[in-house]
């Protein structure tokens, strides 16, 4: 059992025990307030960013200031981290997460 089907379990327990149909009124019923009122929450919000994938966003661009970026040609760079002189060489055109670290 996740977070979400737990949650969800104990917000309908007051419902389990009646009849399956005024159950299932029930369960439609609570289903289309919480949409009412999430979609009232959303559109109060002004940002383009939810505010806790702007909180890790934050994160990682502070980190992120730890590394020097150095183009070398065309789509290549070659990126080291900081102080522990860590070097890898990154290459945009071919669109693959891989990094080829470079020993020094």
């Amino acid at each position: 059992m996740n977070n979400l089907t737990g949650s969800f379990n104990s917000t309908i327990l007051n419902a389990r025990d009646k009849p399956i149909i005024t159950m299932m009124e029930w369960i439609r019923c609570y289903i289309m307030s919480r949409f009412t009122n999430l979609r009232e929450n959303l559109q109060k919000y002004s940002r383009n960013v939810m505010p806790k994938p702007s909180k890790i966003l934050d994160i990682e661009v502070d980190e992120s200031g730890k590394w020097i970026v150095v183009w070398t040609k065309e789509a290549k760079f070659e990126v080291t981290q900081g102080f522990t002189m860590q070097k890898f060489m990154e290459d945009l055109n071919s669109h693959k997460e891989q990094r080829e670290k470079i020993n020094i």
